[in-house]
């Protein structure tokens, strides 16, 4: 199911709306916000460019950066359907609706496609470091070590003509193992990015995130009209969408959650990697002991462990 709709450019005449020709705007799921055939010189690239769309060449298409897996974002597409009617475009537009899962397997696959590219030129500049490297070796291979420049010399034009190129490769290999080093090290953060969405913790600080923004949504639904109003139902439908994929995900990771009834004060409850001991479990967070007057909060899907005041104890005994 997709919102699909064709919109003609106001205030132009036909005839120059046909000769422009028709432009196709869709957002998927998978492949992101696109956009398909325009041509060079055509008078579009002024509007793409102001909505902060990014030509590629390997789609042959224009596209919304960062817009692969995630919900179609309205008002940017919204501001390229305007401008590129009053410029006397006819603009088709499809969005598919948003599904959080499909979303999810994309936004992970663009992750684990990015950190491959990243660690594929970072294995190609490496490997240019090292030719331009042995090229600087070679240019001064001739000349004895630490002999230094006969000036006046036949030899002289020579001898620097050799320093100039080993200091050229050598400058040149530098800067290939700088960049192997930075492409290895964006590549490595990738990959961390893509596993950190799968972990169930940090699934649930974004639920939380969006169990705020779920109420926000409803209380300014209850006055909300008009175009603003239907802004905000689409955005409350991604937010619900969002919310049941994560709920399940984790559910499915058959990581335990720990609720209010599996504490009481004095028991241990390990969250961030650290021992604490609970104060007090209330319905949607457990309070810690810091050692001072006041005591620390957390939400029950940072508890990654659970111990009995009983049991720790047990353990400080064994220890």
């Amino acid at each position: 199911m997709s919102d699909s709709q064709t919109h003609d450019g106001q205030g132009s005449p036909d005839d120059a709306a046909a000769e422009r020709g028709c432009i196709s705007i869709t957002h998927t799921n998978e492949d992101g916000t696109l956009v398909h055939g325009t041509e060079r010189g055509d008078g579009s690239r002024d509007e793409l460019k102001l909505a902060r769309f990014r030509w590629s060449r390997n789609l042959g298409a224009w596209f919304m950066p960062q817009s692969r897996g995630r919900a179609a974002r309205r008002e940017r597409i919204d501001m390229l359907v305007a401008g590129l009617q009053r410029a006397g475009f006819k603009v088709e537009l499809d969005i598919e609706q948003y599904d959080a899962a499909q979303a999810f397997a994309a936004l992970q696959a663009a992750g684990e496609e990015r950190g491959e590219r990243l660690a594929e030129r970072s294995e190609r500049e490496r490997g240019l470091g090292v030719a331009r490297s042995q090229a600087a070796h070679q240019a001064v291979a001739g000349i004895p070590f630490g002999q230094p420049i006969l000036v006046g010399h036949h030899s002289e034009r020579h001898h620097r003509a050799a320093i100039d190129r080993a200091d050229r490769n050598m400058a040149a290999a530098v800067d290939h193992h700088r960049n192997a080093d930075s492409a290895a090290e964006r590549s490595e953060a990738a990959q961390r990015q893509a596993a950190r969405r799968e972990n169930p913790v940090v699934m649930g600080r974004k639920m939380e995130r969006l169990e705020a923004e779920e109420r926000s949504l409803k209380r300014i639904l209850a006055t909300a009209t008009s175009v603003y109003a239907d802004r905000m139902r689409e955005r409350l439908a991604v937010v619900e969408e969002e919310l049941r994929f994560l709920r399940q995900a984790i559910q499915d990771s058959g990581v335990r959650q720990y609720t209010q009834a599996d504490f009481k004060p004095g028991d241990l409850a390990r969250i961030r990697g650290r021992w604490h001991v609970v104060a007090k479990a209330n319905a949607k967070t457990i309070a810690v002991e810091t050692g001072y007057s006041w005591t620390d909060k957390y939400p029950y899907h940072e508890v990654s462990e659970q111990r009995s005041a009983a049991d720790a104890a047990r353990h400080a005994d064994a220890a």
